[in-house]
């Protein structure tokens, strides 16, 4: 059992541990990055916060097609025509962008009004949002041929175009900084291109991996095939990944305006440990997609058995896992506080909410791994309603108990009891036995 434990695990870590460090760095760098920027320039801060909404539009977009790309190329990589489907995926993804793109164009002045943007600032906003999202329609490009890259079996190498493209947007950007032009558009500017640059370089390394393996005339008799296959993982993968960003950033929104009405100092103590909590959460989500990806392996050879015992061991690795990095963030929790922020009322703030918070994420942290691996296996309807009953739950139960007392302690209580019914949840759930999760493969 140990030995299997460990083979497994080895598996596991082999692919999540490239996806987690590329996923960190460029976590960190883009962190550093906006930091610097906000800091030129306070009006590039209001933009920038601005902009949120429209970002969280896009990474869900992204992350859509990298979830759809992911479980097609997993599933059909030994094919005749898995080059006609990564075709297909891009030109798929690059029209619905340019959709995106064309709905911003059209109702922009109407967007500023619901962003209550400053009329002073609008054409700014506009102007920057443009050219960001004429990069976008490039980087989900680029995030599909980086799936590619991971789903065929090289996770390093994904890391480290990621690592690569980040740190050239940064480099860019410093110099920029230090040569005092309009900083904001420039970034734009080059986000735009590094990723047009990326996308060339891309296409080269993957359609040369996956030439030698496709049929050279498959791409017109298998396209209505191919098509039908991209629509059959938007509908059971992509759709609902898309209605999974948006429940979490909307039920985020949410929180914030609640807490605003408890104490702005709360707000933003939250908002750090939120932060926080985004990059304490990657290595749950790194997990569950090396999972995923190894289960889809072994289901499309037909071995259901293997692919059941993976899932034990990512779900067991997690859960060993977390308990350590909760323990420490408990620990050291003062130390973090004081790194945070210089704001005595904020740290204090910040202090209180990890006492509970980190202590939930020992057991929230499985939870991810399991929500991010019930995504790549067809599930995502089912991890959808589940993020969407948690968020209307505790948003209901801060409402009631919370803001009328302004007691921010009953909040944190509420976060972590939150945390252990989902592990207790997901632990007992029946629709994540074997029988059912192998169903529809």
């Amino acid at each position: 059992m140990l030995e299997e434990f460990k083979n497994a695990g080895f598996k596991i870590i082999r692919f999540a541990l490239p996806i987690y460090s590329g996923t960190f760095i460029v976590s960190v760098i883009g962190f550093v990055n906006m930091m610097l920027l906000s800091k030129h320039d306070q009006h590039i801060l209001y933009l920038l916060s601005a902009f949120m909404p429209c970002y969280f539009c896009m990474l869900a977009f992204q992350e859509t097609w990298r979830s759809v790309t992911i479980g097609i190329v997993t599933r059909f990589k030994k094919t005749s025509y898995l080059m006609s489907l990564i075709v297909m995926i891009i030109l798929s993804a690059f029209i619905s962008s340019f959709i995106l793109y064309s709905g911003f164009l059209l109702f922009k002045g109407d967007i500023c009004k619901l962003l209550s943007i400053g009329y002073g600032l609008q054409l700014n906003f506009i102007a920057l949002t443009q050219q960001l999202l004429i990069g976008h329609i490039f980087s989900v490009t680029v995030a599909i041929l980086n799936s590619v890259v991971l789903s065929l079996g090289y996770p390093i190498l994904s890391a480290g175009f990621n690592i690569l493209l980040s740190l050239s947007i940064f480099l860019l950007t410093q110099l920029d900084l230090l040569s005092n032009i309009n900083v904001l558009h420039q970034y734009a500017y080059h986000y735009t291109w590094i990723h047009i640059l990326f996308t060339f370089i891309l296409i080269f390394f993957v359609f040369s991996k996956v030439f030698k393996n496709s049929d050279s005339n498959s791409l017109a008799p298998k396209s209505i095939q191919c098509f039908k296959i991209i629509c059959a993982q938007i509908k059971n993968i992509g759709l609902p990944v898309f209605l999974l960003w948006f429940v979490l950033l909307f039920g985020v929104y949410i929180f914030n305006h609640l807490l605003a009405q408890c104490s702005l100092t709360v707000m933003k103590g939250y908002n750090l440990v939120y932060r926080l909590q985004m990059l304490v959460y990657q290595p749950a989500l790194a997990l569950g997609i090396a999972t995923a990806i190894l289960v889809q392996r072994h289901v499309s050879n037909d071995l259901l058995q293997s692919a059941w015992h993976i899932i034990k061991t990512g779900i067991q690795l997690s859960s060993l896992i977390y308990f350590f990095i909760g323990m420490i963030l408990f620990l050291f929790r003062h130390p973090i506080a004081l790194s945070l922020t210089t704001d005595l009322s904020v740290q204090h703030v910040v202090q209180e909410c990890l006492s509970y918070t980190a202590i939930g994420w020992c057991v929230s942290g499985p939870v991810v791994t399991w929500l991010t691996l019930l995504e790549q296996t067809g599930y995502a309807i089912l991890a959808t309603c589940f993020q969407a009953f948690y968020f209307i739950s505790l948003q209901y139960a801060t409402k009631l108990f919370v803001v009328p007392t302004q007691n921010t302690l009953l909040f944190y209580r509420l976060l972590l009891i939150s945390s252990i019914f989902s592990f207790i949840v997901f632990s007992a759930f029946p629709l994540l036995k074997r029988k059912i999760l192998f169903s529809n493969q």
